[in-house]
Order: structure tokens, then sequence, then C-alpha cells
């Protein structure tokens, strides 16, 4: 509630690099437009390095898998 108040947000990153493999910035200014632009950076390496594009989805079929993804302790 008082990150909501200030203006302010955690932002939840998750990462296959098992040696940092859950980070969250806290405090972060505007944070949905930081997640935006985390994602699309990731895209455009992921693009340079000709990965293919693949988003996990959970599987119970009840959830936009384009709907935003807090942390717990953020809300």
């Amino acid at each position: 509630l008082f990150q909501r108040l200030v203006g302010v947000g955690t932002v939840c990153v998750h990462s296959s690099d098992k040696t940092a493999e859950h980070l969250d910035l806290v405090n972060v200014r505007h944070p949905r437009e930081v997640k935006e632009l985390l994602y699309q950076k990731v895209e455009e390496a992921k693009a340079a390095r000709r990965m293919r594009p693949m988003e996990i989805v959970d599987g119970s079929g009840d959830e936009d898998p384009y709907e935003e993804d807090f942390c717990d302790d953020a809300l």
C-alpha cells in the first residue's frame, strides 16, 4: 500500500541463470514501464542470438498469459 501511495513498486525478475534465479527490484519508480523495458530488451537479446521465442504459461488455462505478474509481497 505504501509503495502505491508514493508511486513506486517492486519488479520481480525470474531468470534461468542458476546463480541468480530470482531478483526483486524494490521501490522502483514506474515499475510497469521498467517491466516492459526489461521484457523488450530480453526479446531483443533473444532475437540477436536467434533463440526461439517461447512463453511459459501456467497449465490451468484460467489465466491470461499476458496479464501483469506481480510479486505477492508487492501487492
